[in-house]
């Protein structure tokens, strides 16, 4: 069924981009123990923390529409069983 299929990106998308928000984290947290002068304070807050409510969003955004993907996908099944 393509239905699943679009499901199932769905959600390998939402999954990757919660890796890749943990990974960000990450490498904050290393950049921290090493770069510690007023720039590095600057770079983060003007370039990396931005990020995290972008990626937090569209991950938000991504299981709303899965959810909303499955929610139509039985409503077709529960149709075509009515016919």
């Amino acid at each position: 069924m393509h239905g699943l299929h679009c499901n199932h990106d769905l959600l390998g998308s939402m999954q990757r981009l919660t890796h890749l928000r943990n990974e960000l984290r990450d490498e904050v947290a290393k950049l921290r123990e090493t770069w510690k002068d007023k720039k590095a304070l600057e770079f983060e807050n003007e370039h990396l923390l931005p990020i995290e409510p972008v990626l937090m969003g569209a991950i938000t955004s991504i299981a709303d529409l899965a959810e909303l993907s499955g929610d139509i996908q039985k409503k077709i099944r529960e149709s075509e069983n009515m016919i």
